[in-house]
């Protein structure tokens, strides 16, 4: 599920109604329809936690042992959970995750800041919205702040870094049998690509319908005009620069060099 630790760290919920209010908001699992989904059981067991948990903590254990409950294919007992969360502000987001579990494991998977946000300006031109180059910068400016900021944590024993183009390469086996090992949970080839309750799926972020995991473009400028090309590249020399530079790591501002050291530290773990 995924959190939005990074609005609920800013501003956190005045009151228990303010809190049923944002997790709601927050919700993405109100909606999902799927035969082996009980959606009916699901809202009745959202609103019951909504009313009686206590505290963000209590709300994502319970948030947890709800989706258990309402999934027709799950095992006997629950044996893990993991909380998707995007962006924001590393540094608070961590430190309340890491404040309510503090035995929790935290993945980073990291890709190309160039391709992350070519990803965001393609997907606003298909929605039929343009992206200017003031939201491209601050776009490559969250991007690139929280890239450094979570390769600056790469090497604490909590972490485990994923560089997304090795994630998404066809020797991506060694690396999830790796992962699993981190994480104290039994490697099965079903990692190995996106699945629906055992089954493989359609990612919903592909731009193909294929249910093998995605294979970003190698070329990030595919599909851009010219002005986002120029400016993009302008920025991202300049911001790549500053962060590599304030996190400490100044010779792997190379994405090459630094995707190598990632992918040295993972095979660490």
């Amino acid at each position: 599920m995924e959190l939005k630790l990074k609005f609920m760290t800013l501003t956190p919920p005045a009151s228990r109604l303010d809190a049923a209010v944002a997790n709601r908001k927050f919700c993405q699992l109100q909606g999902f329809m799927h035969e082996k989904w009980d959606r009916e059981k699901f809202l009745r067991l959202q609103k019951e936690l909504n009313e009686t948990c206590m505290g963000l903590g209590g709300y994502i254990q319970g948030m947890a042992w709800v989706s258990w409950q309402c999934a027709a294919v799950a095992p006997r007992q629950p044996q893990m959970w993991l909380a998707k969360e995007v962006g924001g502000r590393t540094g608070p987001v961590l430190s309340a995750w890491r404040h309510l579990f503090y035995d929790g494991k935290v993945v980073f998977i990291l890709r190309h800041p160039l391709h992350v946000v070519r990803s965001i300006v393609l997907l606003r031109l298909r929605t039929g919205k343009s992206m200017s180059l003031h939201r491209t910068y601050r776009a490559l400016n969250d991007t690139l702040r929280v890239t450094w900021d979570c390769v600056g944590r790469a090497t604490e024993p909590w972490a485990f870094p994923v560089v997304y183009e090795k994630l998404t390469s066809p020797d991506k086996q060694d690396l999830m049998q790796r992962l699993c090992d981190f994480l104290g949970i039994t490697f099965e080839p079903v990692v190995l690509a996106p699945t629906l309750f055992g089954e493989k799926a359609v990612v919903g972020t592909s731009s193909k319908q294929t249910t093998e995991v995605f294979k970003p473009e190698k070329e990030w400028k595919k599909g851009l005009g010219l002005v986002h090309i120029l400016w993009m590249t302008l920025v991202y020399q300049v911001l790549d620069c500053r962060y590599a530079f304030k996190a400490g790591k100044w010779k792997w501002r190379n994405y090459k060099s630094l995707s190598a050291e990632l992918n040295r530290l993972a095979c660490e773990k």
